[in-house]
């Protein structure tokens, strides 16, 4: 089959052009739809059992008599024209039971229903075969498939000596008052909390050494399908680690092999575990299974550290969220890690209104070794563990690595090493290698002994951290945070023939970011212009347990990892700590207000500019670090916790209401003011022919005023009060996001409470969905625009901002008429549904990366044109959204287009857009191309890049883009894992 066999060879040449890229596991297949698999939903009380599910399901499923060019045995199967009442048909047929699978069957108080696998039928024909089952509900969408994308920081090595007593796992309790409720005996007792992640390895003695009733763990279920990688308790180690900061409890462990360098416990070490082994490789009717069943086993919460890139609100996992939620669970998922690609980065379901969302917070203090120099400087660095060769204490010499040059490609620039290194360790800059993620594998080649890597994506700027899935150059590793490195560099550069001895003395360091957004956090707002996330806790450098499976006496039981999976569960413990106060029957809106309000407003990052001292915007710490026993000793509730603003044109006259409710036994006084945070630049504007997402956040101290009144209010026990707000946005261009605090003090003592908020500046609906900065494909070396691939072309574009549904055409130059819709399929966007032949939905925006520090670039998605052919005449949006769609479609002729001169047309639904509008959807044209017959061998050429031309403001935009590189592609498909 001649389109298969162009489609495998395409993907392995992009395999390899991929090497470069930043390991982060397993990621083929990563967010794509399983073939013909489909969830059915009935209604409640359709059935009693499971085998009444199934049995009613296969009674009731019949399909349309259809022919799909989809499915046909090759593309030369496709006529040239068909008749036009080819594959029309009204007529039903049952589908047999050997054609129907049954993946899993959901039968619970909150959903009755089956995911199911049907063979030999089109993906139309078996929707349409579900949605005339007499008590389905709602429309089938196909399931995607996930390996996860592992997004933390690696583990370190169970190390010599003691922990000093400010660095302990005690420390982070400190800081969230924690501590106090462990005083007064609150442990999370009774509560019983479902680890949605890798597994748990529950016979880790610091996590009960079993499972089952009486047992810390008390049910673990297993999700994944026997092919999986990572058969065991724990595939990976993450679902461990984040078990232990919830629950563990590391003390009175004598055994070597499991004794901690320090003795610690979680956040709630007498709460009760459910493993719901979900992320190795998952789908999501499994995660949705595992949701519904968790509610089932009587979970009081879940913690998910995992989510879908994803520019809309929805889906199965996140509609299974909303429901147990609804049924009384309190549901804690992660931001997200991609902080550096800008705002809009928190993914579902963390976008959920329904749910709890947690960014991460940089620890204070680190845990390091000591590298000491000629004259005694001391250095603090981290050793790589995950590694064969470790550091002795010899005394070697250093030389620094030259700066990659600027013209490099991460496939040439990776293998710039020095001349001479023999017996000596190779220091590399790595914020001057930014695409290159094997740094180390060349230095063997010219004599290095050793390598050391300071600052870069690889290795956080800011908290310790070991490189993730670092390839093993077999020599000894070493990683510096940016502000260790900086003093490396300067003593090498002043004694280049000095010794330098890579000692095992542990020493403490304070990290300039301790206690600020870590650099890695998501972003908000939600697609919707909703806050996320709600809160903040200390996910940067986060001491836990790690599977015990295969160690031996040299390796490690515990680890540092780092992310926002970390953040999460530390929040999971404190709210099983607040139901064990106040009951399980408290509401998960409550426990969410109550966290909410009362979590404490941190700086902004380090590298914000140098803004020490403003806080951080809302959109990146919620209302802030928790606060443990505020959040359960608080008497004051607000309405509403917290006020979303929308863009300036929805906000209206920006007056709101803050009805304050006194809860107390005593009369309280409260007093309102305004604390603005810093607003953030979450696209760039420069003129009118360029307009991209930054390739990270951009800060602006520019505020929105609040007005309050009354300002001061004095409320009696048991009763309320009510205050105007009136919010003026600030000004700027590029739909910049502003936020701050309503900060109320009381004449309570030490009593404080925040209500954040945020907006953006400008119309929403207005911001332009593609790129017009230089753009390139990282894994195909393609640019915007036409190009080929063995002869078959693809096409490119650069989203600045997701869309809800993306269609494509043919247009002839100089004329605006499409002649037909494109029969393409994605190459290179994963995590998007193909509705059909040139109709896609939930289409991620690219991401901007900086190559070598000099040469700023945009990656792009990418189709693979189905050897020319096109649907004429072509669908119009309005037909591809309708009911009638399949009639429509057989209606059609398949065709190659007449040898001319075309553009091939992309239209985006633009934000809040109405998907069934022509006038909402962006539109970008490639550049002019001939078109021959691609049978006769005359292919596709591009006749080269045209002017770009970006319209104003909330205008139609047509144009090309040029080439350029960026190695830092924002996953669009893949299950994150936090």
């Amino acid at each position: 089959m001649r389109f298969l066999s162009i489609l495998v060879a395409a993907l392995a040449v992009g395999a390899q052009a991929r090497q470069f890229a930043k390991p982060e596991g397993p990621t083929s297949g990563d967010g794509e739809v399983i073939p013909n698999r489909f969830m059915v939903r009935l209604q409640l009380g359709t059935a009693k059992t499971d085998t009444e599910i199934k049995d009613y399901i296969i009674n009731n499923l019949s399909a349309p008599e259809e022919k799909d060019p989809e499915n046909l045995s090759s593309f030369d199967d496709i006529p040239l024209r068909r008749p036009s009442a080819a594959g029309k048909s009204t007529t039903y047929h049952k589908i047999p039971s050997r054609d129907v699978k049954f993946i899993h069957v959901i039968n619970t108080p909150l959903f009755q229903g089956a995911s199911i696998e049907v063979s030999s039928y089109t993906p139309r024909q078996i929707r349409a075969a579900i949605k005339r089952i007499p008590k389905s509900i709602g429309t089938p969408k196909p399931i995607r498939g996930f390996k996860p994308i592992i997004d933390f920081d690696e583990k370190e090595r169970k190390t010599k000596g003691r922990v000093p007593p400010d660095f302990s796992a005690q420390s982070w309790h400190i800081k969230t008052g924690v501590d106090q409720l462990h005083k007064k005996g609150i442990y999370g007792k009774g509560i019983k909390i479902g680890v949605f992640d890798t597994g748990v390895d529950y016979m880790h003695p610091a996590l009960g050494g079993g499972v089952g009733p009486g047992y810390k763990v008390e049910i673990a279920r297993d999700y994944t399908p026997p092919w999986a990688f990572g058969q065991g308790l724990d595939c990976q180690g993450h679902g461990t680690h984040v078990a232990g900061t919830i629950a563990g409890n590391a003390t009175g462990i004598t055994d070597p092999k499991y004794k901690p360098d320090y003795e610690w416990w979680g956040v709630a070490p007498q709460a009760t575990l459910g493993s719901y082994k979900t992320i190795c490789y998952t789908s999501e009717d499994s995660l949705a299974a595992a949701i519904y069943d968790a509610q089932k086993d009587g979970m009081n919460i879940i913690s998910g550290s995992f989510g879908f890139i994803s520019p809309t609100i929805g889906g199965l996992v996140f509609e299974a969220f909303e429901a147990v939620e609804k049924a009384g669970v309190v549901v804690v998922i992660a931001a997200h890690n991609w902080g550096k690609a800008g705002v809009f980065t928190i993914t579902n379901p963390g976008t959920s209104l329904k749910v709890l969302t947690v960014g991460s917070l940089d620890s204070g203090k680190g845990w390091l070794w000591r590298l000491v120099g000629p004259k005694g400087e001391k250095v603090a660095y981290l050793p790589v563990r995950a590694v064969e060769k470790q550091w002795s204490n010899e005394s070697v010499g250093l030389v620094l690595a030259a700066p990659a040059p600027p013209s490099s490609r991460p496939d040439s620039g990776c293998a710039f090493l020095p001349t001479n290194a023999t017996n000596k360790v190779v220091v590399f800059d790595a914020q001057k290698w930014p695409t290159c993620y094997d740094l180390c594998s060349g230095v063997p080649s010219v004599g290095g002994v050793g390598c050391v890597l300071i600052g870069s994506h690889q290795v956080n700027d800011y908290i310790p951290n070991e490189m993730a899935g670092v390839v093993d150059p077999g020599l000894p590793l070493a990683t510096l945070v940016r502000s260790e490195g900086d003093k490396l560099i300067a003593a090498v550069k002043k004694q280049p023939n000095g010794l330098w001895n890579f000692t095992e003395e542990r020493i403490v360091v304070d990290l300039p970011n301790g206690g600020r957004p870590s650099h890695f956090t998501s972003l908000g707002l939600t697609p919707d212009l909703d806050i996320k996330p709600d809160i903040a806790a200390f996910g940067g450098g986060i001491y836990s347990t790690i599977p015990s499976e295969g160690l031996t006496g040299t390796q490690p039981a515990y680890a540092y990892y780092s992310g926002t999976s970390m953040a999460t569960p530390y929040v999971s413990g404190v709210v099983a700590l607040y139901l064990q106060l106040h009951g399980k029957t408290s509401t998960p809106s409550a426990v969410r207000a109550a966290f909410r309000n009362t979590a404490t407003p941190v700086s902004a990052s380090v590298d914000a500019k140098k803004r020490n001292g403003q806080l951080a915007p809302v959109i990146q710490q919620g209302t802030g670090l928790i606060n443990a026993p505020a959040a359960i000793l608080s008497e004051t509730v607000f309405e509403p916790s917290l006020f979303s603003l929308n863009d300036t044109v929805r906000l209206g006259n920006g007056e709101k209401t803050l009805k304050v409710v006194n809860n107390g036994k005593g009369r309280v006084t409260y007093r309102l003011r305004h604390v603005p945070a810093l607003m953030v630049m979450g696209v760039s504007v420069n003129g009118s022919d360029h307009y991209d997402v930054l390739d990270q956040e951009r800060f602006s101290d520019t505020y929105a005023n609040v007005k309050f009144t009354p300002d001061t209010v004095t409320i009696l026990p048991g009763r309320s009060a009510t205050i105007k707000l009136k919010f003026t946005p600030p000004r700027g261009k590029g739909w910049p996001i502003y936020s701050g605090y309503v900060k109320i003090t009381t004449s309570k003592k030490k009593e404080i409470y925040h209500v954040p908020y945020a907006g953006i500046v400008g119309d929403h609906s207005t911001r332009p969905i593609f790129s017009h900065y230089p753009a390139y494909d990282s894994a195909l070396r393609i640019s915007t625009g036409i190009n080929k691939l063995f002869g078959t072309p693809l096409l490119s574009a650069s989203l600045a901002t997701g869309t809800r549904r993306l269609k494509v055409d043919l247009v002839p130059v100089g004329t605006d008429t499409p002649i037909g819709t494109v029969i393409a399929n994605p190459l290179s966007f994963n995590n998007i549904i193909v509705d059909d032949m040139g109709i896609f939905t939930d289409v991620s925006r690219n991401q901007r990366g900086v190559l070598n520090g000099t040469e700023t670039v945009t990656t792009t998605h990418t189709l693979m044109w189905s050897s020319g052919y096109v649907i004429s005449p072509p669908l119009t949006i309005a037909e591809t959204l309708s009911s009638n769609y399949t009639a429509i479609l057989t209606e059609r002729n398949v065709v190659v287009p007449p040898k001319g001169r075309y553009v091939v047309r992309f239209r985006a639904c633009r934000p809040f857009g109405n998907v069934w509008e022509e006038g909402k959807y962006d539109v970008w044209d490639t550049q002019a191309f001939e078109y021959g017959d691609y049978f006769s061998g005359n292919e596709i050429f591009p006749e080269g890049p045209q002017e770009t031309t970006t319209a104003a403001e909330g205008e139609e935009e047509t144009g090309s883009a040029t080439a350029g590189v960026d190695s830092l592609p924002i996953p669009t498909g893949g299950l994150l894992i936090e």
